[in-house]
């Protein structure tokens, strides 16, 4: 049988962690993730890349600036990528007529003016100079306001009807269609306003079409600060937060690092409440004769239960004879009610029978386990192993850096937060954690420093006596607060901000634990 925490596969365990965090934080790069996607496009599109794949076709509408989105490529993107949008209709082409029409105007008149200067007298040649000079004057002003570039639009961005803060385009003033580029940018900073619009666009999980770590998109145009968008395009946007490829690579770094952490913990008093230790020679030895032991009882007991067999059967065996030989009915009611105690206890026999085979197959089963353990301390040597119990103080310190650790770098990767993550609450709750393992390492005394580890489990919900209920209440409330944690971090794209009442319930559980520890029994030795 494979032993999951044996010395080498902890070394194992974390080596693959680690290769796996690596392969998932290089998947994560831009130029990483093009390699394994062709629908999504360049980290910055470039404009000729842009209008190689919008569509552009103008529209009558457009003249009378009626705001239109036509099209929006990449189709899929990523969160802080570039999209390219296609509007028309920016302004009214009614300015732009206007001033075409006063230099056709403006030229008429300067021909005019000229053909006077050249066909007028001697004496009139000055005045129609003049004339002719000043509507030279004209025409230049009016070429150069028609060749003016009018001052940019600033348009509002609009996500599934809701507006973008601190995210506006500008656009050319004219009516034809044109080419926008802007980011899908998100803060890094958690605590920025435009954070919490993000996380209300993207958590909440995949619904109807979308995918696990995606996000359908409309995107919307306004030309003032108004709550709806004036136009939208009709193609939903598909915003990938987090590729299913990266995701499993992660969650298997996580799952290594646990096991890693797991054999760290059984051959290390990292999470064990005295540092008391023991040559594995000896320990493998003292486990075998158990086991050895176990197994001889249990053959012990399945032998008697055979021979406390016998005798039932054959009371049945001759109850039945008595019901088939009986001469009137009276006699054979009374065989027959003989017939089914003894039936009853035939029963209780082969149960405690089948009772004894069962023990004595979990007896073999932990020889053959303590013999495997003996084989295996023989070849790494005479090496000390830990003895102490588990620390209930001590696995929550390392549940939650494992659970933070594993959302900030979820957090980190997938939506680009990096700052202002860390909420006060979360903060408390790791403090009452540490000042809880403080405390309880400085009230162990004399006694659990000669105690022994029963296991795990045993260890963190009991004291030397059983299971206690302030231990259980630690366990269930650290437990549900975990879950809370992730569900948060995976769903909502935040790390919890726990209120100050579930704070408090926190910090009497483990006040109640640490005041009842100085009357706990040690665990026996």
């Amino acid at each position: 049988m494979l032993d999951v925490t044996s010395r080498t596969l902890t070394k194992v365990f974390g080596l693959f962690g680690f290769a796996l965090l690596v392969v998932c934080l290089l998947l994560s790069l831009p130029w990483i993730k093009e390699k394994f996607s062709d629908e999504v496009a360049a980290f910055n599109p470039t404009d000729v890349q842009c209008r190689s794949n919008l569509k552009t076709e103008a529209q009558p509408s457009d003249g009378a600036g009626i705001l239109r989105v036509i099209d929006v490529w990449p189709r899929q993107t990523s969160i802080n990528r570039h999209v390219c949008v296609s509007v028309a209709g920016v302004v009214s082409a009614v300015t732009e007529r206007r001033l075409a029409e006063e230099v056709v105007r403006v030229q008429k008149a300067r021909d005019d003016a000229k053909v006077v200067y050249e066909s007028a007298p001697e004496v009139d040649r000055n005045v129609a100079w003049e004339k002719f000079q000043k509507a030279e004057i004209v025409l230049a002003t009016a070429l150069a306001a028609s060749a003016t570039v009018p001052s940019p639009i600033e348009l509002s961005v609009f996500l599934n009807g809701k507006t973008a803060p601190q995210l506006k385009v500008k656009a050319f003033a004219i009516a034809k269609p044109q080419v926008l580029q802007f980011s899908l940018a998100v803060p890094p900073n958690a605590t920025d306003e435009g954070v919490s619009f993000w996380r209300s666009l993207l958590g909440g999980g995949p619904s109807g079409t979308e995918n696990l770590g995606e996000k359908k998109v409309a995107i919307g145009f306004s030309r003032s600060a108004a709550t709806m968008p004036e136009t939208v395009v009709e193609d939903l946007l598909t915003v990938v937060i987090y590729d299913p490829l990266t995701l499993t690579v992660g969650a298997l770094s996580f799952f290594f690092f646990v096991l890693f952490f797991c054999g760290l913990a059984r051959h290390t008093t990292v999470l064990r409440d005295n540092a008391r230790t023991g040559p594995t020679s000896s320990l493998t030895s003292e486990a075998l004769i158990a086991a050895r032991t176990a197994e001889a009882n249990a053959k012990t007991q399945l032998k008697s239960a055979e021979e406390a067999l016998k005798q039932p059967s054959d009371v049945v065996a001759e109850a039945k004879t008595k019901v088939e030989s009986a001469s009137d009915q009276a006699a054979k009611d009374q065989a027959n009610a003989n017939l089914e105690q003894a039936k009853v206890a035939l029963k209780m026999a082969e149960a405690s029978k089948s009772a004894a085979a069962t023990a004595l197959a979990a007896a073999t089963k932990n020889l053959k386990a303590a013999a495997n353990s003996a084989v295996q301390g023989a070849k790494s040597g005479n090496v000390e192993q830990p003895l102490g119990p588990y620390s209930l103080a001590r696995t929550q310190m390392a549940f939650w850096m494992f659970l933070t650790l594993a959302g900030f770098i979820f957090l980190w990767l997938s939506m680009g937060l990096y700052l202002g993550l860390i909420t006060s609450g979360i903060l408390v709750l790791l403090g009452i954690n540490v000042t809880t393992g403080l405390f309880s390492i400085s009230m162990n005394d004399e006694k659990d420093k000669q105690s022994t580890s029963r296991s795990f489990l045993s260890d963190i919900i009991s004291d030397g006596e059983g299971p206690t209920l302030h231990r259980i209440q630690v366990v269930a409330w650290t437990l549900v607060l975990g879950m809370i944690f992730v569900w948060n971090v995976f769903w909502n794209f935040n790390f919890v901000n726990f209120d100050t009442n579930l704070l408090l319930l926190i910090g009497v559980a483990q006040s109640m634990y640490l005041g009842f520890k100085w009357q706990e029994a040690p665990p026996k030795s």
